[in-house]
């Protein structure tokens, strides 16, 4: 069962499409590697790439099971996270998110590294409560970079998600349309970009990337680990598997 594929839309786009609507195309490791693996593998006459949910959902965060699996298995899917939001900025094709439903956690991670994010009124996006003693420690450095560090440190501390109008005003979101109007802007945005100098689109971007810093691993590396280490402790554990298994609560 493949969990991401890659669908030539037109030459020049390519959509990397999430492909586990039944389970609102959370980010398993499985989900992860092939979505990292069909990235690096990505034709290099790819100039723009679409990152799209199947379902009604973009990506609604991490897998429960693995998190609840093992503090191993909690590293490696932060830091397959952490890889693949680099890989989403990293790529040479400018990136953009059409973003139905909730992109919450990972989600929301991949949404930041993208180069432009098209959402609705009905989007919600952000990360799990605080509360449960997650961080969101791994999104740090993209979201500063989104949305400037006063308007990020109020929003992760605070914790848990906003709406979709809400997400355009704080510039989460790039454009906000009608939910309608999602596929038609996606095409419309990657059309305009199609008909750029592709060369000139991709030196700016490198440009950008190595201007805000995402060209380097360290503090990358480093807010993985942050992040693993608290969803791994025994008391986020415990209020993990309550919000998992709500029937065996007293």
């Amino acid at each position: 069962m493949r969990h991401a594929r890659l669908e030539p839309v037109k030459d020049g786009r390519t959509d990397l499409v999430f492909a586990q609507p039944e389970r609102r195309n959370a980010t398993s490791i499985a989900l992860l590697e092939e979505a990292i693996a069909l990235i690096q593998g990505l034709d290099t006459k790819t100039s723009v790439l679409v990152i799209r949910g199947e379902g009604p959902h973009f990506c609604a965060g991490i897998d429960l099971d693995e998190v609840l699996d093992s503090a191993e298995t909690c590293f490696r899917l932060l830091r397959l996270l952490s890889k693949l939001m680099r890989e989403v900025r990293r790529v040479p094709a400018i990136t953009i998110a059409p973003v139905q439903g909730a992109a919450i956690g990972g989600g929301f991670g991949i949404l930041c590294a993208c180069d432009f994010a098209i959402g609705t009124a009905n989007t919600k996006v952000g990360y799990p409560p605080i509360e449960l003693g997650l961080s969101p420690a791994l999104m740090t450095p993209w979201l500063v970079q989104k949305i400037g560090p006063s308007q990020a440190r109020s929003f992760m501390l605070r914790g848990g998600t906003t709406s979709g109008a809400e997400a355009a005003r704080l510039g989460l979101l790039t454009d906000l349309v009608t939910e309608e109007e999602l596929s038609e802007a996606t095409d419309r945005l990657a059309d305009q970009l199609l008909g750029a100098d592709r060369t000139a689109l991709r030196t700016t971007k490198s440009f950008l990337n190595h201007f805000e810093g995402s060209d380097q691993d360290q503090i990358f590396d480093h807010a993985a680990d942050v992040s693993a280490t608290l969803m791994s402790r025994d008391a986020t554990q415990r209020r993990v598997h309550a919000l998992r298994n709500p029937q065996n609560q007293p």
